[in-house]
């Protein structure tokens, strides 16, 4: 007895903390709707529960009710969030407005046939694996009529869609190729529709039209027409505004912290004018000229200023603070709140503050270059070295 009544305080509790995390993060979202498009807040629903929470929680006076409601339903299709649906139809109409969808008698009916009777969509993303915004994506929809048809590739919406591949495909193939996406360039989260559907738009709107890849991707966008609405502003306006407010500063050690994880540890960004740069650094390192130790690393400071400023232009530091918010959003999705909070430091200095050595993360990217570049001009010279004594034979 004092077993199942401690399990029972236990469950109650766990209950309790559930509600009051529910009820905070609706609190958040409630508060910024007006600053939000419909498909954002919809992305930050996680269950029927939070749904079901939101539509309560709707200001009165939001003008996106009609649309966000519909929206809800959609999305999760349980009869708990049609309830809550109807009795804010039934809420609206006692105070004399008139909302047509939702005063519908059958909307969780009509809702729940539309979802059984519909091709099923899915689409999940992996992490941002260079500074061109390159990221795995996996579009799959599961029809009653025409089975499983599935999208794949690797894409940047600044350079267009790099690979992608879409067609029908065997439900027991279907697992092995989400395992193999995921160990290639994962791991992959599950996306909101809309957030897929703009990468995909802005890719295909950045690369070429006639290559194959674009073209396997004109044919799955009908797939995605009827169904899907890009975003109409910026992606990621929640955490752009949660980066404004917290207005955290990103010191060099947090820097180093972010860019350690894969794949941030692997961004190099790539310029033509750095081997212009490393000319003058090899310059000054070499010059006849006594120079301290002080006077030498104030002269490659310079130097490298100058790099900075000319890599990381305002419209290449505006793209990448786009891309590290898709870096907080992936973090936040895997529950990883240290680094969620690290990329939107990162995204707001980059966005906001200025350009040169004086920015962590801009001082760290610009060492990774001149390292990158000072190793390839070293084994350049040991090829040279090596062929010139004969240590390299002929097959």
């Amino acid at each position: 007895m004092t077993t199942h009544r401690k399990r029972s305080g236990l469950r109650r509790k766990k209950s309790h903390e559930k509600q009051s995390q529910v009820s905070g993060h609706i609190s958040a979202i409630a508060s910024q709707m007006d600053a939000s498009d419909v498909g954002q807040i919809v992305e930050r629903v996680s269950d029927p529960d939070e749904a079901c929470a939101l539509i309560e929680a709707i200001p009165a006076g939001y003008a996106g009710t009609e649309a966000l409601v519909s929206a809800l339903a959609e999305k999760f299709c349980d009869k708990s969030v049609m309830k809550s649906a109807r009795r804010l139809a039934f809420k609206l109409k006692n105070a004399g407005i008139e909302v047509e969808t939702l005063n519908a008698a059958s909307v969780g009916d009509s809702l729940l046939k539309k979802e059984r009777f519909s091709d099923e969509l899915s689409a999940s993303m992996g992490p941002v694996m260079d500074i061109a915004g390159t990221r795995a994506v996996l579009f799959t929809s599961h029809s009653p009529v025409k089975g499983i048809h599935a999208g794949i590739g690797m894409v940047s919406p600044t350079e267009g869609i790099r690979e992608f591949v879409f067609g029908p495909l065997p439900k027991k193939l279907l697992g092995s190729m989400v395992q193999e996406v995921d160990s290639a360039a994962g791991p992959l989260v599950e996306v909101d529709l809309s957030l897929f559907f703009t990468i995909m738009e802005a890719a295909c709107t950045a690369g070429s039209q006639g290559t194959p890849s674009a073209l396997a991707y004109k044919e799955m966008r009908p797939f995605l027409l009827n169904r899907v609405q890009g975003y109409e502003g910026p992606i990621h306006a929640d955490l752009r505004d949660e980066s404004r407010q917290r207005k955290d500063i990103l010191t060099s050690s947090e820097a180093e912290e972010l860019f350690s994880n894969a794949p941030l540890n692997m961004w190099i960004p790539a310029d033509y004018a750095v081997a212009s740069y490393m000319d003058k650094l090899n310059e000054v390192r070499q010059s006849p000229l006594t120079l301290s130790n002080a006077l030498l690393r104030d002269r490659e400071r310079e130097i490298e200023d100058k790099l900075a400023l000319e890599i990381f232009t305002p419209d290449r530091r505006n793209s990448i603070a786009d891309i590290l918010y898709e870096t907080a959003y992936f973090h936040r999705k895997r529950g990883e709140d240290r680094l969620k909070r690290l990329a939107l430091s990162a995204a707001r200095e980059m966005d906001e503050g200025e350009g040169g050595m004086s920015n962590p993360a801009i001082r760290l990217l610009v060492s990774r270059v001149l390292e990158s570049n000072a190793d390839e001009t070293d084994a350049d010279m040991e090829l040279e070295e090596n062929t010139e004594s004969g240590l390299i034979l002929a097959p």
